[in-house]
């Protein structure tokens, strides 16, 4: 007999609606027909009578139902595990992929990187081994010694520092030489010949003049030249650098004029100086017209003007002693000195073959009697009035004459004289012209 459908008590759960997650659960139907099948009717039972329920307990439908429940929730639990375990072996499987794809890249940029870093090793230990091949250069004194600025960029930075030292040991080696030179030079002319070959070694690429003040130091007169220049004399207060007192370098940043020594705005200016007193100045420029000079020999120019200074003002003071030295200073004459260079001029005339002349005059007779009778101012203006008269009658190649006593005396090579030499007759109209 088939039980009337009852309604369901007020706090029994709704299994269609309240379960949560009841449209996936796979029990859903094996629990709906034990609630139908066996709960309902087991309540409806029991509030008839306790016989009534306990005969629909024994007939096994309700715990049929539940066992079948516990079957589809034992097959649903296996299909989970089977399900996890597989995905656990799929994660375990991705998972040693993943280490072997970690080993192999990280044996790749290992690898790679002991690769590089030989290689550097290897740049860098010929980097060195050059450096080390130049310094042997430089140590057995060659000069031009230079080394490449490539590779990483400390090997450059080194490079470049390298090639700098190398320059300024040139350069200090060009100066020492120079130095030397000109210590041992004779003359003003000789230094400056010795300047002519060294300035264009120590400015390589450019071209210039060295000038220097003439005894008024109202003109600039060139004592060395290079490069092909034209030097000419120019008056030294339309030079810029002695104005100022520094180097002046050409560009159109300056506001005043061109110097007047040369076209305008083209050299660099640099002045001389030595002991606080000014010599002149160097005028130089590029080799090339329309190039400029190099920023390193720029930054090396004062300490070469510094050097060319101090030799020339050497060489100054040099000709300046040996001149007080050998002439007599009230005639300009030479002294007694001129022994010295009568024993020169022998030596010289013997090994070369040519005729020599020494010529001695008494032409100031009387001259103790013009001292005693109009002092020795008017003896001192005699003797300067008759030097310069010898001096203009002197042949070009003859030793200036010397004083002695009342005596002057001329070495004159190269100088063959058939016949009393015409001094006293030339001198006597222009004695007493006068000046």
């Amino acid at each position: 007999m088939r039980l009337p459908a009852l309604p369901c008590p007020p706090n029994w759960p709704s299994w269609t609606g309240q379960v949560a997650g009841a449209s996936t659960w796979p029990a859903f139907v094996p629990i709906d027909r034990w609630q139908t099948e066996a709960a309902l009717p087991e309540i409806v039972a029991r509030q008839r009578s306790e016989a009534e329920a306990g005969a629909l307990v024994r007939t096994g439908a309700g715990k049929t139902i539940l066992d079948a429940i516990r079957a589809e929730v034992a097959a649903y639990r296996a299909e989970k595990t089977a399900r996890l375990v597989e995905l656990d072996a799929a994660a375990s499987a991705q998972l040693r992929r993943l280490r072997l794809t970690l080993y192999g890249v990280g044996g790749v940029a290992l690898l790679a990187s002991m690769v590089s870093t030989l290689v550097s090793a290897r740049r860098i230990s010929g980097s060195f081994g050059r450096f080390t091949a130049a310094a042997q250069r430089l140590t057995d004194s060659e000069s031009g010694v230079r080394v490449e600025t490539r590779g990483p960029t400390e090997i450059q930075t080194l490079s470049g520092a390298f090639n700098h030292m190398s320059g300024g040991m040139e350069l200090a080696q060009g100066l020492a030489r120079t130095h030397a030179d000109t210590l041992a030079a004779r003359s003003l002319e000789e230094g400056a010949r010795i300047l002519e070959c060294a300035l264009p070694e120590l400015l390589p690429g450019t071209r210039g003049t060295l000038l220097q003040h003439n005894a008024s130091r109202n003109l600039l007169l060139p004592l060395a030249v290079w490069g092909g220049e034209t030097g000419a004399a120019t008056p030294p207060d339309g030079c810029w650098a002695l104005r100022r007192g520094e180097a002046v370098t050409p560009g159109g940043d300056r506001l005043a004029p061109a110097c007047l020594g040369g076209p305008g705005g083209t050299y660099t200016c640099v002045p001389l100086f030595s002991h606080g007193e000014t010599l002149g100045n160097m005028r130089l420029r590029p080799g090339i017209e329309g190039a400029e000079l190099p920023a390193d020999l720029l930054a090396l120019l004062p300490g070469i003007v510094r050097q060319v200074s101090l030799a020339l003002a050497g060489l100054r003071l040099q000709d300046r002693l040996v001149q007080q030295t050998i002439r007599d200073p009230l005639t300009g004459l030479f002294n007694r000195r001129l022994e010295d260079e009568l024993d020169a001029q022998t030596a010289h005339a013997t090994a070369s073959g040519q005729p020599l002349s020494l010529i001695a005059d008494g032409l100031l007779d009387h001259f103790k009697r013009l001292n005693d009778t109009f002092g020795h101012d008017a003896g001192d203006a005699a003797l300067v009035r008759l030097s310069d008269l010898l001096r203009d009658l002197a042949p070009p190649a003859a030793t200036r004459p010397a004083p002695a006593a009342r005596n002057f005396r001329c070495c004159c090579p190269v100088t063959i004289w058939r016949r009393p030499p015409p001094w006293p007759n030339a001198c006597a109209p222009r004695w007493q012209a006068g000046p």
